[in-house]
């Protein structure tokens, strides 16, 4: 329970207090914190972070605070309230943390009064605006300034420049404007701030070029331009940056040629130019020359003319390489990068087989994403990683492996092996050998795999999603053991020879939201156990051999459907009222035995999408899936057309209210 205060005279009764710390304590009905805490002539350091506090003194007459350095009133409730000018004429504050408080208004000018202060936090103060005062440029001890998150959404850098042109320049070690939502060009004058080591303006609305004045911040080690919309290209005079630890240029729309200067960077250990409009400009070794110290590189559409006996002079923690062409050849200059916790080269371009060295540097690596390749070869028949790793995720997707499925460790949370040539069969100790607890998504979609579905499976209680589709040769029946898979939300079994009734267990699944088990052999009527799954958006049950009448419990319980499937069975019996179901953007009850009628209702499905016309639905109400994501090419979405099919193998008779649909 948080403690809360009703009023804060009996604190200015404690003369020798030095430190008042009460962070989280409910002060909302207080008034006199402030007036209170003056009275303490000793009084150093004060924090009253996330009080609810939602009023402050506009003035404090007999202003004490004589010993105060630093002063945090963060994350609290000043939404109608504007900066009180007694707050930057207490006379030796060094910290002041005013962030997250909701404040309005305009910074006074009066902060220039605040001449010994040297760190000063307004981010994320939403409703202020304006302009930042020139006696802001007096201040010649700050050291760091954050301004970042909304505050002065929709102005320019540019109009700031006075603020800026004062003693500040030669003291400002930090700056942030990130998320502030700011617009203009990058102005020249940031090339003036001679001692700032830290420059954050990312995401932001920022156009324009890079200013080559950033190329004389000589200090400088951090530099974040990221998610801005600034185009042309790197300037040469970043590489003469000759301190810069990390240089973040993603997500804008940077184009032309990248400099070879950024070579020279000796100091730089995390490199990110990924999401940008280079168009395959070309990467040479020359790139990467005095890179030493590289940690972390992030490109992509970037084309890499590397020698096949290039040996890098960096050991990476994380490379990625997605989209960028690095093939045809596998890179062999991987081989020593044996310190990779992180490697992923999606679409890379790489036409080639999997050097039997490369699964030797992959002991220490917690995400590996090689989709949408040409990598061919067999995998390792067992994957070692190290065993303190608390979850390995593999991307390993549309490629071209081969051989059997290989044994996996225990510690991988996700597996993906959609779209190869495996052959052979499940290993029917699956859900031993790998860790019960640990395994998140599994998929051997769109293989060469037979046999049988081992009970096994159903031993992972956490998994998500299970995607054994388009084997074609899985056989037999759907093991009936699912009691204990409650997190399951996606199981896609399509497009096999799978037989016999459906499990009763899988009735137990309140998490699942996609159930498709479309072609195979199944039989049995609806199943009547469906009606505890109360989460389904999807069921496809067609090309099948179900039969009987759709129970009508269908328009009652299941009403989060957006796909319907029941084309191509023995369905029978009259069209079942779907009224309630008021979510569909797909419905195929072809191919059946219905007979009667067509209700009325059916022309008043609202969300139904024309294939046509809108080239197919996307359901964002997927997205609770967010770790499906390197096979989301070819998930079941995509494979749907989105439009009624119900005439076919029957004959009906047309209600006057079709046209409305």
């Amino acid at each position: 329970m948080t403690p809360v205060v009703d009023d804060a005279t009996w604190l200015s009764h404690l003369s020798s207090l030095k430190y008042v710390t009460m962070n989280g304590v409910g002060l909302t009905r207080v008034t006199n914190i402030m007036q209170s805490i003056n009275n303490l002539p000793h009084l150093e350091e004060v924090y009253l972070r996330q009080c609810s506090i939602d009023s402050l003194p506009q003035s404090i007459p007999n202003l004490n605070f004589t010993s105060l350095t630093i002063m945090d009133i963060g994350k609290n409730l000043l939404h109608n309230t504007s900066i009180p000018d007694w707050l930057f004429r207490i006379p030796n504050l060094v910290v002041l943390k005013m962030d997250w408080c909701g404040f309005n208004g305009t910074i006074p000018s009066s902060i220039g009064n605040a001449t010994t202060l040297e760190f000063l936090d307004l981010q994320w103060n939403q409703y202020m605006s304006g302009d930042i005062p020139r006696e802001l440029g007096n201040l010649c001890k700050i050291q760091q300034l954050n301004f970042g998150g909304y505050t002065f959404s929709g102005q320019s850098l540019v109009d700031f420049e006075n603020a800026f042109s004062g003693c500040i320049k030669n003291s400002l070690s930090v700056l942030s404007f990130y998320g502030s939502y700011m617009t203009g060009h990058l102005p020249d004058w940031l090339g003036d701030l001679r001692n700032i080591t830290k420059l954050v303006l990312s995401l932001n609305y920022f156009s324009g070029s890079i200013p080559e004045s950033l190329g004389r911040l000589s200090r400088l080690q951090f530099m974040d331009l990221s998610f801005n919309n600034l185009n042309g290209t790197i300037p040469i005079s970043i590489g003469r940056l000759s301190s810069l630890q990390s240089l973040n240029l993603e997500q804008n729309q940077l184009n032309g040629v990248i400099p070879e200067s950024l070579g020279q960077l000796s100091e730089l250990e995390i490199l990110a130019l990924g999401s940008n409009n280079f168009n395959f400009s070309v990467i040479t070794e020359a790139h990467f020359a005095n890179l030493t110290s590289l940690k972390n590189l992030y490109l992509s559409d970037l084309v890499l003319n590397i020698s096949s006996n290039w040996l890098p002079r960096f050991k990476a923690d994380i490379i990625d390489l997605s989209s960028c062409k690095v093939g045809p050849k596998f890179p062999a200059w991987l081989e020593n990068q044996v310190n990779l916790s992180t490697l992923m080269m999606s679409s890379a371009w790489i036409e080639d087989s999997m050097p039997d060295w490369f699964w030797n540097i992959t002991y220490n690596m917690t995400l590996l994403d090689l989709t949408y390749n040409k990598i061919s070869g067999s995998l390792p028949s067992h994957l070692n990683f190290q065993p303190q790793l608390r979850s390995v995720i593999l991307y390993l997707g549309f490629n071209l492996f081969e051989g059997s499925v290989p044994n996996f460790p225990p510690n991988v949370a996700i597996l993906d092996l959609t779209s190869n040539a495996l052959s052979g069969t499940i290993p029917s100790d699956i859900g031993e050998v790998m860790n019960s607890s640990q395994l998140l998504l599994l998929s051997f979609s769109s293989n060469n795999l037979h046999g049988g579905i081992p009970n096994s499976l159903c031993n992972f209680p956490n998994l998500h999603i299970l995607d054994l589709s388009n084997n074609n040769h899985l056989t037999g029946e759907i093991p009936d053991c699912w009691n204990n898979s409650q997190a399951l939300g996606y199981l896609n079994l399509a497009n096999n020879m799978l037989e016999g009734d459906l499990p009763i267990s899988l009735g137990s699944l309140q998490s699942l939201q996609v159930l498709d088990l479309n072609n195979n052999s199944l039989h049995g009527e609806f199943p009547s156990f469906l009606k505890n799954c109360t989460s389904l958006i999807t069921i496809d049950l067609g090309h099948n051999k179900f039969s009987g009448k759709i129970p009508t419990w269908v328009n009652q319980d299941m009403i989060s459907l957006m796909i319907l499937n029941l084309g191509s069975n023995d369905f029978s019996g009259d069209l079942p009222l779907l009224s309630n179901l008021t979510l569909l953007h797909f419905l195929d009850l072809s191919y059946n035995s219905f007979t009667g009628t067509i209700p009325k209702s059916y022309g008043n499905f609202s969300n139904m999408v024309n294939v046509i016309d809108n080239e197919g639905a996307s359901f964002s109400e997927y997205s609770d899936y967010s770790l499906w994501t390197s096979f989301s090419k070819a998930s079941l979405w995509t494979s749907f057309n989105t439009y009624v099919a119900v005439s076919a193998g029957a004959s009906f008779s047309m209600p006057s209210l079709w046209t409305s649909c």
